[in-house]
Formats: structure tokens, C-alpha cells, sequence
């Protein structure tokens, strides 16, 4: 069913970010999509996965996120970067269908996790 209705939930997304936010958003996506890559697992994988296994992803993404740098510096991302991505990925994954709701994928340790980057 949700193959069904992709296009249509694909424009309600496009209708309702405005293109400023669309591109901010892709960055976080972008950087989820590396991820699950360099990880070797799929959306597909994600969609078949517990909720215990999409928060350890959660967890495993912000700790890859902790190891990058900001743009053309050696600086590392900041938490508030980092939690921005988490939303850009919440928001990417409940358009795929893999979630319902951003607690799907953060949880209370992921937010701690976040919290203690500096």
C-alpha cells in the first residue's frame, strides 16, 4: 500500500518544506544514506528492523556524525548540528515509511548521547 501512495506522500513533502528547509534537510539525509552504505544495511533493512535495533542505528549514526568535520575546517560537527541531522533523518525515514514517529527512532539514550558531545 504505501508504494501505492510514495508519489503522493513525496509531493505532500515537497509542498509542505519550504526550498530553503528542503535543502538544509537533504544534508542530514545525505549523511544517513552514507552511513547506511558504509554500514552495509538498506532502507529495506531498516523498514524490517525492532525498535531496539532503529535506536542502537540512532545511537551508531550520532557517533559516526561525532567523527565528522564541519565544512573545510577540522573542526567537528557540534550537538547542535547533530541533533538537526536526527531530525532531518526522522523526517526522511517516516517518508519512507519506516517510522510513524520521531520516538521511533530517538530515544532518551540517543538524546543523552547528543547532549554529551562538545
Amino acid at each position: 500500500m504505501y508504494l501505492r501512495y510514495q508519489p503522493d506522500i513525496a509531493e505532500l513533502q515537497l509542498s509542505r518544506i519550504q526550498a530553503s528547509s528542503a535543502q538544509t534537510y537533504k544534508t542530514g539525509a545525505n549523511h544517513f544514506k552514507t552511513f547506511l552504505v558504509q554500514q552495509g544495511v538498506t532502507m529495506l533493512d531498516l523498514l524490517n528492523s525492532s525498535p531496539t535495533d532503529l535506536h542502537n542505528v540512532a545511537a551508531c549514526f550520532v557517533t559516526y556524525l561525532s567523527f565528522l568535520t564541519a565544512r573545510n575546517t577540522t573542526t567537528p560537527i557540534d550537538s547542535k548540528v547533530i541533533n538537526g541531522y536526527l531530525t532531518h533523518v526522522v523526517h526522511l525515514l517516516i517518508n519512507n515509511g519506516v517510522i510513524d514517529s520521531a520516538d521511533q527512532f530517538r530515544c532518551p539514550s540517543t538524546s543523552r548521547l547528543v547532549a554529551a558531545i562538545v
